[in-house]
């Protein structure tokens, strides 16, 4: 594939950690080779959006009148039009409910134990100072560290976005496994797997946290279990980019 191609919309399925990305210059959603500034590149995108607004608006207005109706009558009853919000499972709002529970409990523990984390952080650099060998284990615990904050509400958010998706599209109909909602459940899966792994490492370095560390492993285990049940075909979506093999 040429590097310099974007890939379709494969934005819409990752993590948003553009800094371990190895697919940013394929990205439009993040693109370093624009030498715009900050404010100028805000300015064109508002511009763009406004100008596809306003034509959106033009064709819409077109249209109604080629119907036969006032465009002003149609203003008023569609400001009116109170749209049905469709109702979610009980199943998915467990699921939204333990997701919740995850990302509440781990912030707290992160913020009990942020000390200990510091101090081991602290050790570990003075053992390297003293020539240790300890580089490795140093790293693994910072990344995982990282990993498990980057994903503590992310998760929740791809979950609510896969069950809307399920409850309001009718993208099932066209294709049952490349749609939105699919889309959306395997990034949570692969964010909950993520987390998961992350976890064993710091518990490994605090086997006195084994049990604290354990129960949030069992809310990611239960989630990423339902999940699964919730959208049977999530696992076989391919992501543009991550999924795809190049010949």
């Amino acid at each position: 594939m040429n590097d310099q191609s974007y890939i379709p919309g494969i934005y819409n399925y990752c993590d948003s950690w553009c800094e371990r990305c190895p697919f940013t210059r394929q990205c439009r959603s993040f693109d370093p080779r624009q030498e715009t500034s900050d404010s100028d590149s805000k300015e064109s995108i508002l511009e763009t959006l406004h100008d596809s607004l306003q034509e959106a608006m033009d064709s819409l207005r077109n249209h109604v009148e080629q119907q036969g109706l006032d465009w002003e009558v149609f203003q008023k009853e569609a400001a009116n039009t109170a749209i049905p919000k469709p109702d979610s499972t009980q199943h998915q709002d467990l699921l939204v409910e333990i997701a919740k529970e995850y990302s509440t409990s781990a912030q707290k523990w992160l913020e009990v134990h942020q000390d200990t984390l510091r101090a081991r952080g602290n050790e570990l650099t003075a053992q390297l100072h003293m020539g240790l060998d300890v580089m490795e284990r140093g790293v693994q615990l910072a990344d995982s560290l990282e990993v498990i904050q980057w994903y503590l509400f992310f998760i929740q958010a791809k979950l609510q976005r896969a069950i809307r998706s399920f409850n309001e599209d009718d993208v099932f109909d066209a294709d049952p496994i490349q749609n939105d909602a699919n889309g959306s459940a395997k990034v949570a899966l692969l964010a909950i797997e993520n987390s998961m792994a992350a976890w064993e490492i710091v518990r490994d370095r605090f086997p006195e946290m084994t049990n604290s560390i354990l129960d949030l492993l069992l809310l990611l285990a239960r989630l990423r279990a339902g999940i699964d049940q919730e959208f049977v075909h999530a696992r076989s979506f391919i992501r543009p980019g991550f999924d795809e093999v190049s010949g």
